[in-house]
């Protein structure tokens, strides 16, 4: 089974981390408890059976998916769910009802399923930002991407062309722009050497600086994203400026 844990407010109490001088050493430590708003969804390996967890009331809710075997993801605000289901070409979102906010939740309405679902060709990568799920689609290197506000009223989301496929990642930054890996094939295999800038039309905004011997994987705060590879860490500005922190030595070759 695959699962991940929605956190949206998980407030877990660490009773008996401290003491005071007139309390006993005795005193039963207070029980720790879950969260009222934390969920967690589990999808299963090889039935389409999807359960959502409620810990603090100990209850389970079962739903059904399309397919399955998907990897779940848990969006920026942690409401919904994605589901990817890459051999089958489909992404499913699914609203737990909760919304976390700074200092407080929301409950908005039940749990369901969303509206959109994505049918791109062999979709891997889910960046969640901005209130934004998008994500990457191996099979023809382009991206998907939706309004976490937008997932119960558009049946499908938008989706813009990138490059030659390969297997990649991107990063959307505070401007609109996109950090998204680029295959130039000086490499062998399916995973890139490069990143480039891009608008949500695709076109390319900061052409690649630096090469790398594979990039899997990245990581984003809106100012920059780094990305990981075969020849250190690459960091992309959302101003296009790149460089590469090379591993410390010793680091070894995987």
């Amino acid at each position: 089974m695959k699962h991940k844990l929605l956190y949206p407010l998980l407030a877990v109490a660490a009773a008996g981390a401290f003491t005071s001088c007139d309390k006993s050493d005795d005193e039963p430590a207070k029980p720790e408890t879950e969260s009222a708003f934390a969920r967690v969804l589990v999808t299963d390996k090889t039935s389409t059976a999807v359960t959502l967890l409620n810990p603090a009331k100990n209850e389970q809710t079962a739903f059904t998916s399309s397919f399955g075997g998907s990897a779940v993801y848990t969006s920026s605000t942690g409401r919904w769910a994605t589901l990817v289901n890459t051999n089958n070409n489909l992404v499913e979102f699914f609203d737990t009802g909760i919304e976390r906010h700074d200092d407080h939740v929301h409950v908005k309405g039940t749990p369901k399923w969303g509206l959109t679902r994505s049918a791109a060709v062999k979709p891997t990568h889910v960046y969640s930002s901005h209130n934004q799920i998008s994500i990457f689609n191996d099979g023809d290197a382009s991206i998907s991407y939706v309004a976490e506000g937008e997932l119960h009223t558009q049946p499908a989301p938008a989706n813009f062309a990138t490059g030659p496929a390969h297997h990649g990642a991107l990063a959307r930054f505070d401007n609109g722009t996109y950090a998204v890996t680029h295959k130039n094939n000086t490499v062998a295999g399916a995973l890139p050497e490069q990143v480039k800038l891009v608008n949500a039309q695709g076109a390319v905004v900061a052409a690649p600086t630096v090469s790398t011997q594979g990039i899997h994987g990245e990581a984003g705060d809106g100012q920059q994203a780094l990305f990981g590879s075969a020849s250190g860490v690459l960091v992309i500005r959302q101003t296009g400026e790149q460089r590469l922190i090379p591993y410390p030595a010793g680091a070894g070759s995987n």
